[in-house]
C-alpha cells in the first residue's frame, strides 16, 4: 500500500472520528423481559441428580484440561435446573477443581 493511500485512509478515520460523537449503548429490554440480576440465586435444596452427574462428569473427559468444560457444565446444570444458583456455581467449581471466581467476580 502506497504512502498516499495510507495517509488518505488516516485522515478519513480522523475526520470521521471528530464528526461522530460517541454515543452511549443502550439495550432496549421488551416488556415481558426481567433484568439481569446482579447477584445468583440461593438455592439452598441444591442437589445434582445421579443421571446428570454422571452426564457432567463424561461431558468434562472430553476436555483436555477440566476447566475448560466450565461452559457445557453451566449449559447442562442450567437446562437441569433452569437457571443457575450460587450453589450450582460451587458446585461445579468443586467438580472442575478450580475457584468460583472464574465464573463470576463475587
Amino acid at each position: 500500500m502506497s504512502a498516499e493511500i495510507r495517509n488518505s485512509k488516516s485522515e478519513i478515520r480522523s475526520a470521521i472520528l471528530k464528526e461522530a460523537p460517541a454515543v452511549p449503548m443502550t439495550i432496549a429490554a421488551g416488556p415481558d423481559e426481567q433484568p439481569i440480576p446482579n447477584e445468583l440465586v440461593e438455592q439452598p435444596d441444591f442437589a445434582v441428580p445421579t443421571e446428570l452427574a454422571a452426564e457432567i462428569d463424561e461431558v468434562i473427559t472430553h476436555y483436555p484440561k477440566k476447566r475448560s468444560a466450565s461452559l457445557m457444565l453451566l449449559h447442562a446444570v442450567q437446562e437441569h435446573f433452569g437457571y443457575i444458583s450460587r450453589q450450582a456455581v460451587e458446585w461445579i467449581a468443586s467438580k472442575l477443581n478450580c475457584s468460583r471466581s472464574i465464573f463470576t467476580s463475587w
